[in-house]
């Protein structure tokens, strides 16, 4: 039978592993085609290697294409929808997983952090505009579309990250105030433009996933049995994205989502 998503075309940047590879592998199972990217580098030692992940997918039977390209590069950016159009003609998710997560860096050293608060406003807040921006101009055209970012807990304050509901989320203690700063800022830039998209038929929607084991977590050695898994915010995206003006201009947490309605 038809996957929920047959025949849709999907983009997911950050896809080489972790969230966005499984994201897109579930996105395959139910009948998309993907348009997946990363950046050529490593980090933490573990390579990013796009073209396994486009070899998964396509052992699903759907279509794929990978692009090894950073879309904090203004061109690169463009150059990863252009592609899409090229490949399928249309779009109708878009996907921002990509982002940074520096490790801590003291206010009173150095320069006090400056150049990683720089460097997460590009890759955290002002890329995703930009891709939320290009894919919402396409979907404008069609009649409607998604765009899901991948947020992060981190954004709220930290009285509020204390719940019952955030298990795993010692790990945020070690991540530079860039993060959080620049997360928060995601949520507020989607919150800000879900009004005006929803005019167009199109929902934004962020995703707070808690600590989360993947490949990264692992090398870094913060494992712990509390943590969520990338199944788990997977799963989470596709059941927004089958309903999603219900859910646009909304903050969502993977966790009390899954549990609500048993998703994984």
């Amino acid at each position: 039978m038809p996957g929920a998503f047959q025949d849709k075309v999907v983009v997911i940047t950050g896809a080489s592993r972790g969230i966005g590879k499984v994201i897109a592998l579930a996105f395959a199972d139910e009948g998309a085609d993907l348009v997946i990217c990363a950046r050529d580098a490593h980090t933490f030692g573990l390579p990013q290697v796009i073209q396994e992940v486009v070899d998964l997918v396509r052992a699903k039977g759907r279509r794929c294409i990978g692009l090894t390209l950073d879309v904090a590069k203004e061109e690169d950016a463009r150059a990863l929808f252009d592609a899409a159009i090229k490949e399928y003609g249309h779009i109708d998710i878009m996907v921002n997983n990509a982002g940074l997560a520096a490790i801590g860096q003291s206010f009173f050293e150095g320069d006090g952090g400056l150049a990683t608060l720089d460097q997460a406003y590009l890759i955290n807040v002002r890329t995703p505009f930009l891709l939320a921006q290009l894919a919402a101009l396409h979907m404008a055209e069609r009649g409607g579309g998604t765009i899901v970012n991948i947020s992060s807990p981190s954004a709220l304050h930290p009285h509020q990250r204390t719940t019952p509901t955030r298990p795993g989320m010692a790990i945020y203690g070690t991540l530079s105030y860039s993060y959080g700063i620049t997360k928060a800022a995601m949520d507020r830039t989607s919150t800000t433009l879900a009004a005006e998209l929803k005019e167009k038929n199109i929902a934004i929607l962020n995703l707070h996933p808690g600590g989360t084991v993947t490949e990264r977590i692992q090398a870094m050695g913060h494992v712990s049995p509390t943590m969520e898994t990338p199944e788990m915010s997977a799963q989470s995206v596709l059941f927004l994205c089958k309903d999603p003006m219900t859910y646009t201009g909304q903050i969502i947490a993977v966790r009390p989502l899954v549990e609500e309605h048993n998703l994984v």
